[in-house]
């Protein structure tokens, strides 16, 4: 099922791919649902022309923009491009991951962070948690060194002015378990989400948040979400 956008977006077909209806457990309807939700966000995202589809843009404009694809701390956007750790031996990664995503379950923007893993044996590390230390003022260790083992107990923290957290869960087999992070020892109780591999995982804006005491906002139109710190917000 394939259907035409107009010139200059970004795509010009929309569409799920080729399916052939056979009596199988799924109907046709499954399928041109399938279909009507990828125009609908392709709409929102600004990558198929509204005139293509005018019977559906207003549904369309109830959704959100799937991708945020600026990330600002304190007006400066987060280009996600330290390259002076040690882990790391072309350089870090972090750059695939400076974004925010919707995930209409959680019912949030989603955010990337790490947990400190940095094994020989997954390559370039993603640090994405000292990037937002480092930009804060404050320090970042592993404290969980040297990481030979497949199976790890992970153990990372940061200090940010008065306050220290840590964030700690076991490794093995390219999943996390029993994930944790404190703050001054308190439990931050944040929910974690598979991310786009076993390097990372995903949390919502309002959990990230949590890990640096910040608060954010969000402008879809200019795909962007705004995190300003505590002394940020008090220097307005």
């Amino acid at each position: 099922t394939v259907v035409k956008a107009s010139e200059g977006y970004e795509n010009d077909t929309v569409g799920l791919g080729y399916y052939t209806i056979d009596g199988s457990e799924t109907s046709a309807e499954t399928y041109e649902e399938s279909l009507r939700e990828s125009i609908l966000q392709k709409l929102r995202d600004g990558k198929a022309a509204p005139e293509a589809f005018a019977d559906l843009t207003e549904d369309a404009a109830a959704l959100h923009v799937s991708k945020l694809e600026h990330i600002y701390l304190d007006g400066k956007e987060m280009l996600y491009d330290e390259n002076d750790s040690e882990y790391a031996y072309y350089g870090l990664i972090t750059d695939e991951y400076k974004y925010a995503y919707y995930d209409y379950d959680a019912d949030s923007y989603m955010m990337f962070m790490d947990c400190g893993l940095v094994a020989d044996y997954t390559g370039s590390p993603v640090l994405v948690n000292a990037e937002y230390v480092h930009a804060l003022g404050g320090t970042y260790e592993i404290m969980t060194m040297p990481q030979e083992e497949r199976s790890l107990d992970l153990r990372s923290g940061w200090v940010i002015g008065d306050h220290t957290w840590e964030v700690t869960g076991h490794y093995e087999s390219g999943t996390y378990q029993n994930l944790k992070v404190t703050r001054d020892g308190t439990d931050l109780q944040i929910t974690a989400y598979e991310g786009e591999n076993y390097k990372v995982i995903s949390v919502t804006a309002a959990d990230f948040c949590k890990l640096f005491d910040l608060t954010y906002t969000v402008d879809e139109e200019e795909k962007a979400i705004y995190f300003t710190s505590q002394q940020a917000a008090a220097d307005l």
